[in-house]
């Protein structure tokens, strides 16, 4: 069985730091790749906290953010990635909060994701620039069971079901119990962080602070005459920089509505790491993580 350890845990608990710690003590035998589905980007380094440096880790910062882009697209690079890693004899160590992506990682996708791969990626690249609302209403009255059970904002969902529907004419409510299982020769080894409502709430409200001293409105402002596709749109702080710029809330309420919006995706990744990794080892530093 080949080993493969999971860092994760809630946005701003100290993940990044502790991957580098470990990496620094066994520099020569640790791969870092990433598990943040925003961190993938490119041109929004600073509004996704992505590591200073990131030479020596790996699927961090190399999408555009006009590019379409998945969890499944992702589970194929971090499949090769992570077999790369085993072949130069290092301990793939997968960073990172997507809930959905840890999730697919360790169980696979359903069958429904693996259906005509090329077709739909055409399917995406038509759609990936319309607004997820519209998006959702088309699915709402093609495939209402579908849309009952995804959010309205969730736009990978949204897309991969209506093109479910649309290519082979089902719902994938009715063949997404079939799943692609995971690489069988694999093991995982899952972590996770998990400091203090009271810390975590301090290092969320201090990182967003130090966003601003290190120009994340100059980073969304080159954007904002680009064709951004509706993924990168969502990460946290967009919109409200976005707003600032146009003039319609102050810089302080920027600050304090992506303080506040990171709070509760902080809040969704801890009830979701409790609920669905119930075996994994809290840590608070790289020590307590074992690559033997």
């Amino acid at each position: 069985m080949k080993k493969i350890i999971i860092l994760t845990g809630p946005t701003a608990s100290g993940k990044s730091k502790i991957a580098e710690n470990l990496h620094n003590l066994h520099s020569k035998g640790i791969s870092i790749i990433n598990a943040d589905s925003k961190q993938v980007y490119k041109q929004i380094p600073i509004l996704t906290s992505q590591p200073l440096t990131t030479k020596n880790y790996k699927l961090y910062g190399y999408i555009d953010v006009n590019q379409c882009y998945s969890v499944a697209i992702w589970l194929q690079d971090i499949e090769k990635t992570i077999e790369q890693a085993i072949v130069a004899e290092k301990i793939p160590l997968v960073v990172g909060g997507s809930g959905m992506y840890i999730s697919t990682l360790i169980n696979g996708l359903s069958y429904s994701d693996g259906i005509s791969k090329f077709n739909k990626k055409t399917f995406i690249d038509k759609h990936c620039n319309k607004s997820t609302e519209i998006l959702y209403k088309k699915l709402s009255t093609i495939d209402p069971a579908a849309a009952a059970k995804i959010h309205p904002n969730d736009t990978y969902r949204i897309q991969h079901a209506l093109f479910v529907k649309t290519t082979i004419g089902q719902s994938i409510t009715s063949i997404n119990q079939h799943r692609k299982q995971p690489n069988s020769s694999w093991m995982f080894k899952i972590y996770s962080t998990m400091p203090s409502r009271e810390k975590l709430y301090h290092n969320i409200d201090q990182r967003v602070l130090k966003f601003f001293d290190i120009g994340v409105i100059k980073e969304v402002h080159n954007l904002l005459s680009t064709n951004i596709s509706n993924e990168a749109k969502q990460s946290i702080g967009f919109q409200e920089i976005k707003k600032y710029l146009e003039k319609k809330i102050s810089i302080d309420n920027a600050i304090a509505l992506m303080q506040q919006k990171t709070r509760n995706y902080a809040k969704r990744q801890i009830t979701w790491i409790k609920n669905q990794l119930t075996n994994a080892e809290i840590v608070e530093n790289a020590n307590m993580i074992d690559i033997k």
